[in-house]
């Protein structure tokens, strides 16, 4: 009997003593995590792996700190076959999120919602994990999170982006404009309005929230274009010029910014800076020049330089003879060039013969009615 009990109490001392130095070993680990010894932490275990749920925990911990994220997830899922705790759960499936195991992610964040149906965070983050596999009934994720929380913006994000996909615009709008009334400087959902607005063709209310971004936050360059493109379909000249020029800081050899600002300065009247950016146009592109030719064309004609217009115009048609306005503007800078109209009959004559069987030709009236008008007058000319 005395060694019944000899060893018994043996045994559980030394189950004490383990479980003593098991939680000694936790809360060195602890320590060293506090003051950032991450490396000596992980030197502790060189040769095992922790046993206890809070040896796990506490390195996992320590691996996340140094961003060996796989580390912690298996040490994250050895732990939670002990104990299924609350916030270790939550961090375990983020942790899985952020090395897009999705599937993983999925269940886990499943389990916890089924657990916890009232918690927003849990039903906003498994709308995440779902975003992968393209589920066509991933708003109800979202705007469960908003019922749950009306404040959650990252939830009004991530709905008004969903409808943004599949083209729901006006749903996509509605669901920015009522997280901008939790947060009217948003940077996220602010961006994304003004983009929705954009894609949907409202220009001038999309110029609205652009330029609200514009105040609090540095634009990028993609939607610097959708502004300026915004600007110049409103025909706010100055302000496509403005956001022409930002664009050429960020860019100054694009032949693109080059060609677009050329052509609103064209619009403008003021034909000098068309030209030049014309001609920076033509020096940064090394294919298609037509369209810049083009502009460059008007250019001259607005400064009068018929002779050099008409030459510039000709180079248009000899890259694309389906320029329908480069007939037009070619023949007018030859009409105001030559007195003498049977120099001019022959531009007017090559629109006739390109674009006479062109049933949505755009410029035929007005150009054949001017070709009428020029034969009619060489005609009473002659009879003279």
């Amino acid at each position: 009997m005395y060694k019944f009990w000899k060893t018994t109490i043996q045994v559980v001392l030394a189950c004490l003593l383990i479980s003593f130095k098991a939680q000694s070993q936790a809360s060195q680990l602890d320590s060293l995590y506090a003051i950032g010894e991450y490396s000596k932490a992980i030197g502790l275990y060189q040769n095992q792996i922790p046993s206890t749920f809070n040896e796990r925990i506490s390195l996992a911990k320590i691996y996340l700190a140094k961003q060996q994220n796989s580390k912690a997830i298996n040490l994250y899922k050895l732990a939670l076959n002990q104990k299924q705790v609350l916030k270790h759960r939550f961090t375990y499936a983020q942790l899985l999120l952020g090395q897009k195991q999705y599937k993983v992610a999925d269940s886990v964040l499943t389990q916890l919602h089924i657990d916890y149906p009232k918690n927003a965070e849990f039903v906003y983050q498994l709308g995440l994990s779902k975003k992968q596999s393209n589920t066509t009934n991933l708003d109800q994720y979202f705007a469960k999170a908003i019922a749950l929380d009306s404040t959650h913006l990252r939830a009004y994000y991530e709905l008004a982006y969903f409808y943004t996909n599949i083209k729901s615009y006006k749903k996509a709008q509605e669901t920015c404009l009522n997280a901008l009334k939790i947060d009217s400087k948003h940077k996220k959902i602010l961006g994304l309005l003004a983009q929705v607005l954009y894609n949907d063709h409202a220009y001038k209310l999309a110029l609205t929230y652009f330029k609200a971004f514009d105040k609090h936050y540095g634009v990028p360059e993609f939607m610097l274009k959708k502004m300026a493109f915004s600007a110049w379909y409103l025909q706010d000249l100055e302000l496509a010029i403005n956001y022409y020029n930002r664009l050429l800081q960020l860019e100054p050899k694009s032949y693109r910014y080059h060609q677009n600002i050329a052509k609103v300065y064209n619009a403008s009247g003021n034909f000098k800076s068309g030209m030049r950016h014309a001609f920076s146009a033509l020096r940064n592109k090394d294919v298609s020049q037509a369209k810049i030719y083009y502009e460059l064309g008007v250019a001259f004609l607005g400064t009068k330089q018929y002779k050099l217009a008409v030459s510039t115009f000709e180079k248009v048609i000899d890259e694309t003879p389906s320029y329908e306005l480069a007939y037009v503007k070619l023949a007018r800078a030859a009409d105001l060039l030559y007195q003498d109209k049977s120099k001019v009959l022959p531009y007017f004559e090559r629109y006739e013969t390109y674009f006479d069987e062109v049933e949505d030709a755009d410029y035929k009236d007005f150009m054949l009615r001017r070709l009428s008008d020029i034969r009619r007058k060489l005609h009473f000319d002659s009879a003279k």
